[in-house]
């Protein structure tokens, strides 16, 4: 991930795409997608349903977005606003590059002085501060698909995406139990309640120890 100045414009060719610009939907939008309708073909021997190349599409982009404002939460305690216009990637490399517009902390945070900082009472207001942004962030992106999301797997693709990616997150800087219960309470609340996701399961491995199921990767299993 690259993190701009706030005069530094975002990338764009060799393989960027502005987030806004796959919030606008259309041309932008189609590319992005290509690559999930190539793979789904390669995949199955036949097209996907386009519901279904949207899902994969909309799950790919945010669990990473999700990333970019849920990881910072664990090791600092902030929340950084990262609207689509201050977001671009680049899927074929895996790469991101943001600007953040601002950013939540707590008080005696050593950055609360730098511009840009918004201080908040204590850790449940900043919980909430991690809403917001991620609401912010993907709500224009779910509508740029616009596919019914009572009729397709869209909208729960992203909401899935949200709790893995802040489970995952806290698992690197050994805070399991804090990226568990981020998964728990952090979902955009803005977004309808059937695409909210169910409590976080766990798993008994004996001795008391209880873990989040997880592939045989090692990625958590929603």
């Amino acid at each position: 991930m690259t993190v701009l100045g706030p005069a530094d414009p975002l990338p764009r060719g060799d393989g960027w795409l502005a987030t806004a610009g796959l919030a606008r939907g259309g041309c932008g939008l189609d590319a992005f997608l290509a690559r999930d309708e190539a793979q789904a073909l390669r995949d199955y021997g036949r097209p996907a349903r386009p519901d279904v190349v949207a899902s994969f599409g909309l799950h790919r982009y945010a669990w990473p977005a999700s990333l970019l404002i849920t990881v910072p939460g664990f090791p600092h305690r902030r929340v950084p606003r990262l609207p689509v216009t201050h977001v671009s990637y680049d899927r074929g490399a895996g790469r991101m590059a943001v600007r953040p517009a601002s950013f939540a902390c707590l008080p005696g945070d050593p950055a609360a002085a730098l511009p840009g900082a918004v201080v908040v009472d204590d850790e449940e207001a900043l919980r909430a501060e991690g809403r917001a942004p991620v609401a912010e962030h993907l709500e224009p992106v779910l509508a740029a698909f616009g596919v019914p999301p009572r009729s397709s797997g869209v909208e729960p693709a992203a909401a899935r995406a949200v709790p893995g990616g802040q489970r995952f997150a806290g698992r690197p800087g050994q805070h399991p139990e804090r990226g568990r219960a981020g998964a728990a309470r952090g979902h955009p609340r803005h977004l309808p309640a059937h695409v909210r996701h169910r409590p976080c399961r766990q798993i008994d491995c004996g001795r008391g120890r209880l873990t989040a199921p997880q592939t045989r990767g090692g990625r958590p299993v929603d």
